[in-house]
Formats: structure tokens, sequence, C-alpha cells
């Protein structure tokens, strides 16, 4: 039986199961003699559904085969996965990681160089803009004496985060996750919504629907999590990067590594701010393989690739001593 044979076929046995269960709703008749409800999970239908998810599976494999997809997947009724870079990554709901080719590195690898660099054995790491946890959970397995809390603001990313952690065939004891907002104030905030892993709180012209968000300073968390240092910190929030400057002034003496994304979503002057406040309290920078040791440096050289250019990088900055 071809593919679009057994599309048909269901599809009309589909119909008239509905049919039927309608009419049993309506009579309180017994539905072709096979029970109250029917559906394609009945004993009856086992050879139906056998053929339907076997046209699946073999459609799944030829494009798995012609797209040279190389990551291992694994399924369930609640999702699917695909294991990117030693963790498990929801890939139904977002196919954004199925881009990735098969020489595709985590975030986390070019993290871990920068703070084996500088021996830095992290024993807490905040994951300011999670998303969906690709590199909090890369951190726990690299790490996994390290204290690890992740934030992530939108609901529809924190439920794919969520996924992702309790995905049954990984566990992460040392992973705290917190929906929430790191800004800079205590309460709530619009959020936007309908922008998969681009979803800020900095809002643009196009965004027309926003979700409300529970939000909090990060020296307030600073507190709430009994944190006394934290060897990184990466912040990566969509442009609301420096709404956090009074509070990386305030406890930035007790954090040994960051890495700070830069963008175009948020003006030259508001990062230079908090540029000056890394430097201010004792951080030099370090970006593709140059080493800043003034904020007019680093602002000079993010100038054109970030705000002319409109692109985005990650900065690390390193304090010598905490």
């Amino acid at each position: 039986m071809s593919d679009k044979e057994v599309e048909r076929l269901v599809t009309n046995v589909m119909r008239a199961i509905k049919a039927e269960n309608e009419a049993a709703e309506r009579t309180d008749a017994t539905v072709l003699s096979l029970g109250d409800k029917v559906t394609l999970t009945s004993r009856e239908l086992r050879h139906l559904r056998a053929a339907l998810l076997r046209t699946a599976v073999h459609r799944l494999s030829s494009a798995i085969t012609s797209t040279s997809f190389a990551f291992p997947m694994f399924a369930t009724e609640t999702g699917i996965w695909m294991k990117f870079d030693g963790v498990w990554l929801r890939c139904d709901v977002d196919a954004y990681y199925m881009r990735y080719s098969s020489d595709a590195q985590s975030l986390g690898h070019k993290i871990n160089a920068f703070l084996s660099k500088h021996a830095i054995c992290p024993k807490a790491i905040l994951d300011i803009g999670a998303n969906q946890g690709e590199v909090a959970m890369w951190f726990c397995t690299r790490y996994p004496a390290a204290r690890v809390i992740a934030f992530e603001a939108s609901s529809a990313t924190f439920d794919i985060l969520k996924s992702n952690v309790n995905m049954p065939l990984q566990e992460f004891p040392n992973l705290e996750i917190v929906k929430l907002a790191v800004a800079n104030f205590d309460g709530t905030l619009e959020f936007s919504i309908g922008k998969g892993t681009q979803n800020s709180f900095v809002l643009e012209a196009g965004d027309k629907e926003t979700e409300t968000v529970q939000c909090k300073r990060l020296t307030t968390l600073w507190d709430e999590l009994h944190l006394d240092k934290a060897e990184f910190v990466k912040i990566d929030v969509e442009g609301a990067e420096p709404l956090l400057t009074d509070d990386i002034g305030a406890v930035g003496s007790n954090i040994r590594s960051a890495m700070v994304e830069y963008s175009s979503k948020s003006t030259s002057e508001n990062y230079r701010r908090l540029t000056e406040t890394f430097f201010r309290i004792g951080f030099h920078a370090e970006w593709e393989g140059k080493t800043y040791l003034s904020a007019e440096s680093l602002s000079a050289a993010l100038e054109e690739i970030v705000f002319i250019k409109n692109g985005a990088v990650d900065v690390f900055y390193i304090r010598p001593t905490i």
C-alpha cells in the first residue's frame, strides 16, 4: 500500500469513526460493535495503526537520509528530541536546532575554553536568558558539582526548557530553572510573544502581542537564592542587557567572569554604560582573541559590527581575582 493510499484510508476511517461516535452520543448506541468510543488506539484498528506508523517512520528515515541529518532522535507521545552535543533538545515544537550541521558545537564549548584559559572551575553559574536550556544543560554535564541556575521569562520557551530538562533520557540534579525576567526592578513587565528565541521585554514597533511576566532585579535574586559568589554569569536577553548595569555594579565584586551579548536591539550609549561599569569594578574584556583593558577601546571595537552593521557578538569579562 502506497503512502497516499494509507493517508486516504486513514482519513476515511477517521471520518467514519467521528461520525459514528457522534451518532452514539446522540443515541447511546454501540459504535460499530467496537465500544463506546473508537480511535486509532483501539485494538481492532491495530493493522491500520501499524500501516500509518510505518509510513511515518519511512518518511522520517527518508528525510534523515536525504538531509544527512547526523543527530540521534528520540520520540514519544509527548515530544520528539534530538541529541546535540551531549544533551537532548526538543525539535518538534521549534526546528531551531535542526538547522545545525553535523560539526556544530554548543556555545558551552566556547565558554568552557574561556573558563579553562583562566583556570576557573565554577561552583555557581547563572544563565540569564537560558532560552531552551542548551547551554545550561551543557554546563550541568561539564560541571556536575556546580550549582546552575537558569532564568527564562518567555512562557512558550520556558515550556520547552522544562520539557528538555525533564526528558526521560537525561537528568540534571544540579540545575534550577526559574521562569522569570531579570530586569532593573521587581514586579511585572510586558514580554513579546510569537518571536521564538527572539522574544524579549525590549519591545519593538512590530510587537503587537505580549504576555505579562514576573521580573526581579539581580540584586534581589542574589539574596533570595543565597548566592555568595558566582564564577560565571551568562547574560543574553535580546537587547535588555544594559538594564542590568546598576545591579552588575552592585554585585559584580562577587562575580569572577561573565559573557554578555551585545546587539543592535539596544543603543550604543546603553551598552557603553554597561561596559564602563564592568571596567570600573575591575574587569577586563576579551573578544575575538583580543584583550581590552578599557571601556573606550572595547566600545570602539564593537561600534561598527554591532551598531552600524546591526550584528550581535558575545563579549567575555574576567576579573583577575574575586
